[in-house]
């Protein structure tokens, strides 16, 4: 019996975002990496650093049949770099981004391929900028709820 669908949701939020071409020159990684070696544009799924868990999960089970219901909501952090300095450049190359996580869980198909039984963004996000010796970052940190039956 299936625990929890967070992994194999994660796996293909990680898969449909690096099959995105505007995402090419991007990292898509399932979570942060220890060496904290990123490109200008890193996309961390299953990831908040500004919250104090990363996932967290609700089941529910439905009477005495084994079927469990599980919502969950899921952290996403986008981190952009602009080597120039411009501000307004990070902030666009993150929102175009988050844009593309967008369509790949709202126009093709809100189940992930059946991964899931419903998948969106979340309600509330946060937004950060600040100089660093790349360049400007601008790093967004989202969520993505969903629902999915066991």
């Amino acid at each position: 019996m299936e625990t929890t669908a967070v992994p194999r949701v994660i796996d293909q939020l990680v898969f449909l975002l690096r099959a995105r071409p505007n995402l090419a020159d991007a990292q898509v990684l399932d979570g942060p990496e220890l060496s904290g070696n990123y490109k200008d544009l890193v996309i961390l799924v299953g990831y908040n650093p500004d919250a104090q868990v990363d996932v967290t999960v609700t089941r529910t089970t439905r009477g005495l049949v084994p079927n469990v219901e599980e919502e969950f909501e899921l952290g996403v952090l986008i981190n952009a770099i602009d080597g120039t300095g411009n501000v307004k450049a990070a902030r666009d190359k993150a929102k175009a981004a988050l844009d593309e996580l967008a369509a790949v869980i709202t126009t093709r198909d809100m189940t992930l391929g059946g991964t899931c039984g419903h998948i969106q963004l979340g309600t509330a996000m946060t937004w950060r900028t600040f100089p660093t010796p790349k360049g400007v970052e601008s790093t967004l940190a989202c969520s993505i709820t969903g629902k999915a039956l066991l």
